[in-house]
């Protein structure tokens, strides 16, 4: 998470290929590929967009000429999308998504099916935790519990990063009822952390974290252009960094990258804030744009909120309110 201990970099690759994967979900939010049917071959659009905030992240996905079966079995709920992308028949994951909305349309001489995609929607909009939990209770075991409410879990490594919040325990009986993504963002806001679903798995970063290892972004690994700052605002939000390359996948939210440019201030290491990928099998399009903090402004905000301790407040919650030990 925090720290990469390595720089990945690659090679240019222009056989570009994409695989789209229906799937019925079997009573789970996230399914592991029964009942599945694989597109490839055919024509495919589609722009993904991420955050590392809750809110789920987006795909539109456009798919050219499917036959009429599967095009009514687009239209069936619930259905889970998988979509695959990248070189040289190397695919690597790109989404999974809940479809929210779906529609074919005759553009003579080829159908077009068009997917609005949530990852993690249905777990997002319906899942929901009631429970009291008395005093003393670890606030790793009501995430461990929140998640499970989403078919979730929590990873063993960020855990580990994120031990001296987990560990600590409510000092008072606390009671959860509603839905789980608000309880989600309760619990664990008051310690700098943001969670979100990043391709059916739960992401537990603060502005600090990083996921994995670092990513080279140069011109000897697909970068378009040069990199290009933000323009400065009033908001006392500090800039961030906006840098294209070709189409890398791998490139999640709250990744670090590693810019290598001949722009003046532009080469460093970043935190991806936010995410696009656009591409098209059949056309120009197949890149990754992103925006991104210098890691060492990231590490400044979440300096603000650090530490925190565990204080019941008037109506003995047992809400974590204030700062320091």
């Amino acid at each position: 998470m925090a720290g990469a201990s390595g720089v990945v970099s690659g090679q240019r690759l222009f056989k570009r290929i994409c695989r789209a994967t229906l799937i019925q979900p079997n009573g789970s939010f996230f399914p592991a590929g029964e009942n599945a049917v694989e597109i490839t071959d055919l024509r495919m659009k589609f722009q993904i967009e991420r955050s590392v905030k809750p809110d789920p992240n987006a795909c539109t996905l456009e798919i050219y000429n499917l036959s009429r079966t599967t095009r009514s079995l687009c239209k069936q709920k619930p259905l889970t999308v998988w979509l695959d992308a990248g070189y040289d028949n190397r695919l690597k994951q790109l989404f999974t998504g809940d479809c929210h909305f779906a529609f074919s349309r005759l553009d003579k001489p080829e159908w077009i099916t068009k997917l609005q995609l949530r990852d993690g929607g249905a777990a997002y909009d319906s899942a929901r935790h009631n429970v009291t939990y008395g005093a003393g209770i670890p606030v790793g075991k009501i995430l461990a519990d929140l998640a499970g409410k989403m078919d979730l879990s929590v990873d063993a490594g960020q855990a580990k990063v994120l031990a001296k919040y987990l560990n600590q325990q409510i000092p008072g009986a606390r009671c959860y009822q509603g839905t789980v993504r608000d309880q989600l963002t309760q619990l664990l806001s008051p310690f700098g952390i943001q969670w979100s679903i990043q391709n059916s798995k739960l992401v537990l970063l603060r502005d600090v974290d990083t996921t994995g290892f670092a990513f080279e972004i140069s011109q000897r690994t697909g970068m378009i252009g040069s990199p290009e700052w933000s323009t400065p605002k009033n908001d006392g939000k500090p800039n961030q960094i906006r840098v294209k390359c070709l189409l890398s996948p791998e490139i999640v939210a709250g990744s670090q990258i590693q810019i290598v440019s001949v722009a003046e201030g532009s080469s460093g290491s970043f935190r991806v804030q936010k995410v696009v990928h656009r591409g098209d099998t059949h056309g120009e399009e197949w890149v990754t744009e992103i925006e991104a903090l210098p890691l060492d402004v990231a590490a400044s905000i979440a300096a603000g909120a650090d530490p925190i301790r565990w204080k019941p407040d008037q109506a003995g919650s047992g809400a974590p309110t204030g700062t320091g030990d």
